[in-house]
């Protein structure tokens, strides 16, 4: 009587969901990252205690060696050196959970990036889909529409208001202007004085007869041959000479 009960019950699919496993959710990479983190502490950790141990070894092996106790220090120094491949051992691992946080980091680097990406061309195409190419065109002549609009109305609002102006008229006086200017600045200029100079009195200059008959003698003895003309020029020159002319 319990078997077809037991089938039944198994075959209905809201009681398979009791035996089911539940599907479990892949850690975050955050999480995951402090993790290795954490082990990478414990191991540094205890590689600070090897290294206090191998550290003590020596000094004891030595003291054997003293005392005569050869097995003794031949104990410790085996113990010394499997501290020393555990340390090798630790270095390894801590390489690789190096390794592994740079990967994870990367990757979550990477899904950030990928997520932004993303969400911009998800914005991109809303962008594009709303803007038509139809309605650029339409905004664009509506547009140019409207700055010729503008530039017309500014054209009327810059148009002289009122009955033209005669331009000559107001050259002629402005010319006038400029001329009783000229006339005001010439009449605010101060006197310039004026002296006149009085005519200084020449003096003469007296030549003694002495003087004349002394630059004479220094005079070559002229020849047979001088004219009178050529002796009369010289005499001038010699009085020129005598009074400073």
């Amino acid at each position: 009587t319990w078997g077809p009960f037991l089938i039944g019950l198994l075959r209905t699919p809201s009681r398979m969901n009791l035996w089911a496993k539940k599907k479990q959710e892949p850690p975050r990479l955050l999480d995951s990252i402090n993790i290795l983190r954490s082990a990478q502490e414990s191991l540094e950790k205890r590689e600070e205690h090897l290294e206090k141990k191998r550290a003590e070894c020596l000094p004891a092996a030595r003291e054997k060696l003293r005392l005569k106790d050869k097995r003794g220090a031949m104990y410790i120094l085996k113990k010394a050196k499997l501290y020393e491949k555990q340390i090798e051992q630790i270095g390894g691992k801590k390489i690789n959970l190096d390794r592994q946080i740079m990967a994870l980091e990367a990757a979550s680097s990477n899904k950030d990036i990928l997520n932004a990406m993303r969400v911009a061309n998800q914005s991109l195409k809303y962008a594009v889909k709303e803007s038509d190419i139809d309605k650029v065109a339409d905004v664009m002549d509506d547009i140019n529409e409207s700055l010729a609009l503008s530039d017309e109305l500014g054209d009327a609002l810059s148009q002289p208001i009122g009955p033209p102006m005669d331009e000559d008229e107001l050259s002629k006086e402005l010319e006038e202007m400029e001329a009783e200017m000229m006339e005001e600045q010439l009449l605010r200029a101060p006197a310039v004085p004026t002296t006149v100079l009085e005519p200084q009195p020449v003096l003469p200059v007296i030549v003694s007869p002495a003087a004349i008959e002394q630059k004479t003698a220094s005079l070559p003895a002229s020849s047979g041959t001088r004219s009178k003309d050529e002796n009369d020029e010289r005499d001038l020159k010699m009085l020129q000479s005598l009074m400073g002319m």
